[in-house]
């Protein structure tokens, strides 16, 4: 299904309309050449990987594994454990994920002794962060707390490289439905908040705002910005699957599911994840415009930036708190990640190239130091910068890599592949976007929730590349 060939992949990443239009400028452009390498666009990127040690153990175990009726058992098996990390993310602590995705890693490494290991260019960017985060948590001056952050860091991306291989065929229609029902589920148990009210776990609007007493639901997440962020990705995996999936009723859920996660984002008031929403809804209407059929463009492109603008247009809470943002000290919420801010700059000035070390727990060893008084933090409230005072400037530079190879290689993806693959690539980088757009100012991008549908989207991009079957 996604196989095509590497020249005909160039040609249409330089026309991105159409593969038979010619673009003289970018036939020979620095700037088309130098974006293609800086992502890695070529079937062979990684040639050095078909010889290399990290990748020769891949699969050494096959000739048992033909006879073992064990063996057989494993891609259901990681099929069955991909639909229920999605299914009991939302409702359990840090430490049963935690066991869900080392149960995972077990699961991954036995697949790798099976099969071939594939080194895909997604795959040598995530190595290569992988490698930068273990050298910043051997530098860290609190080694033992690092490698905690090292080990869930490490987990994380075994993950990424467990679902690339589960998404691929139907798996991946398994795991967004399953992701997508438990969506229904939380955003149900945000509409009763709602309706009834909810206590407030947290000081999470200014008590000198307006909004003071409007109810943030949170419903199973016990954190409004939280559930916003989970919340987002299932807007354009709603709309793909209902593109996508033939039947009616699957397409009704898909659109039923996008539009309760739309509401319930809107009723936590998580200004991060309104300015989130805002990028989605030019990325879907950009999509929207490119794939659908000229019949159905007008209605998807009117309903997206319709709802939008009603939304902002005609609740007067929304104004209320996109104002806020821009009220500088004078909101309560702004002055503590400004000052918070503030302080982990100084953090950065004193581990500048390597970092502190990867995890919460580092950052919460190390920021008392720097800390003033009153501006307790138990993270940096910006993801950029979290990463800068983690793994230092080099660590923010491969990561950024990492973010450029991921996104180019869905774009690629998007204007060339069929429907059924280029609307999942490009629901991926239109929610990863968005979930970025929010970690600007918040953190919860850290929270395993959030993790692991980070590295869904990635992994969807990732399971659909040139000369893959």
């Amino acid at each position: 299904m996604c196989q095509i060939a590497d020249r005909t992949v160039a040609n249409h990443f330089i026309h991105p309309t159409s593969a038979r239009q010619t673009v003289p400028w970018a036939e020979g452009s620095l700037l088309v050449q130098g974006l293609q390498r800086l992502i890695l666009w070529s079937q062979d990127s990684a040639p050095w990987a078909k010889t290399s040690l990290l990748t020769s153990w891949g699969g050494a175990g096959a000739p048992w594994a033909k006879s073992s009726w064990l063996c057989r058992l494993l891609e259901p098996a990681s099929l069955l454990w991909a639909m229920g990390l999605f299914a009991v993310a939302p409702y359990v602590e840090t430490p049963a994920i935690g066991i869900i995705l080392a149960i995972g890693a077990v699961l991954w490494l036995a697949v790798v002794l099976t099969r071939p290991l594939e080194m895909t260019p997604i795959a040598l960017a995530v190595l290569a962060f992988w490698g930068m985060t273990t050298v910043a948590a051997l530098c860290s001056p609190v080694l033992k707390t690092s490698i905690y952050g090292w080990l869930l860091s490490t987990l994380y991306l075994i993950s990424f490289a467990l679902l690339s291989r589960v998404l691929q065929g139907r798996g991946v229609h398994w795991v967004v439905g399953v992701y997508l029902a438990t969506v229904g589920i939380v955003g149900l148990e945000g509409l009763h908040q709602w309706r009834e009210g909810a206590v407030a776990l947290a000081t999470w609007v200014d008590q000198e705002s307006p909004l003071k007493d409007t109810t943030r639901i949170y419903s199973y997440l016990g954190n409004p910005n939280l559930l916003a962020s989970y919340l987002l990705p299932a807007l354009p995996l709603g709309i793909g699957g209902a593109v996508v999936w033939k039947r009616w009723t699957a397409r009704l859920f898909g659109v039923a599911m996008a539009t309760l996660a739309a509401v319930c984002i809107i009723l936590t008031y998580s200004r991060g994840a309104y300015l989130a929403l805002g990028v989605m809804a030019v990325g879907l209407v950009i999509l929207g415009l490119r794939t659908l059929s000229p019949q159905r463009r007008f209605t998807f492109v009117g309903l997206v930036l319709g709802v939008f603008t009603l939304a902002v247009v005609w609740v007067p809470s929304i104004q209320v708190r996109l104002e806020s943002i821009f009220s500088g000290r004078n909101d309560s919420s702004n002055n503590f990640r400004i000052t918070v801010w503030e302080t982990v700059g100084a953090m950065i000035h004193d581990h500048f190239w390597l970092g502190i070390g990867p995890g919460n727990r580092t950052f919460e060893a190390i920021y008392p130091y720097y800390q003033r008084a009153g501006f307790n933090a138990l993270g940096a409230y910006s993801v950029p910068l979290e990463t800068w005072v983690e793994l230092g400037l080099l660590g923010l530079v491969i990561s950024l890599w990492l973010v450029a190879v991921v996104w180019g290689w869905g774009v690629g993806l998007w204007l060339n592949q069929p429907p059924a693959v280029a609307w999942w690539a490009a629901a991926a980088v239109i929610f990863t976007v968005g979930l970025l757009v929010q970690g600007l100012f918040d953190t919860v991008w850290y929270r395993p929730q959030i993790q692991t549908l980070w590295w869904l989207g990635v992994a969807l991009i990732n399971r659909c590349r040139p000369g893959k079957a």
